[in-house]
């Protein structure tokens, strides 16, 4: 039997990377002189990672990387569709104590991605709302990702340290290669559309 992978029980994984604090501050002080760089631009960027920084940029390739082993390794029929993933838009969220963010969504992806850049006791939940009302808690701590289905509603919690709760995330969406032998094309169901004359013929 195949092992199972957790994402098919549960849509929501957390990664513990080994980014350690160097790097960390890194990603702070390349956030600091982007911060620096858009105040002075007349048409500022859109995206985090259209600002191309070695640590930005080390950090996104971990974030595709870890959702492809996890939506590609367990099933033939997924990995057979010769699946990417795009991660176009990112944004740093900075809260100071007292911050929260409100109940919100991203409708527009196929997965959320957070990496917490900087996180002190108490700094605020990561919650995640279920359909059935049901809220799921996730503790926030420096160095881990948390990925998620985009259009689950989430927020997050006021931050009670006396630090700044700093985290960048990510929507990612999904490309699947339209020549892949299993792609979900129209033509796949040819064969059954065809049956509702031929079993109407045999029947007449």
């Amino acid at each position: 039997m195949n092992k199972v992978n957790p994402l098919w029980l549960t849509p929501i994984w957390e990664v513990q990377t080994n980014f350690d604090d160097s790097f960390n501050q890194t990603l702070m002080d390349e956030m600091h002189s982007i911060g620096v760089n858009m105040a002075t631009e007349a048409q500022p960027k859109t995206s985090l990672w259209d600002y191309k920084t070695p640590a930005l940029g080390k950090l996104k390739q971990t974030i595709l990387e870890q959702v492809k082993s996890k939506l590609t390794n367990d099933l033939e029929e997924v990995s057979s569709l010769n699946l990417d993933f795009k991660a176009d838009m990112a944004w740093v969220n900075v809260k100071t104590p007292g911050e929260s963010i409100e109940l919100h969504g991203h409708p527009d992806a196929a997965f959320a991605a957070t990496y917490y850049v900087k996180t002190q006791a108490n700094c605020g939940n990561l919650v995640l709302r279920t359909q059935k009302g049901n809220e799921i808690a996730l503790l926030p701590v420096t160095g881990k990702l948390v990925f998620f289905p985009a259009y689950v509603l989430h927020y997050i919690e006021v931050n009670k340290s006396n630090d700044l709760r700093i985290s960048i995330s990510t929507d990612i969406t999904t490309v699947i290669d339209p020549n892949a032998p299993n792609a979900l094309v129209l033509k796949s169901w040819c064969n059954d559309m065809l049956k509702i004359k031929e079993y109407q013929c045999l029947n007449v």
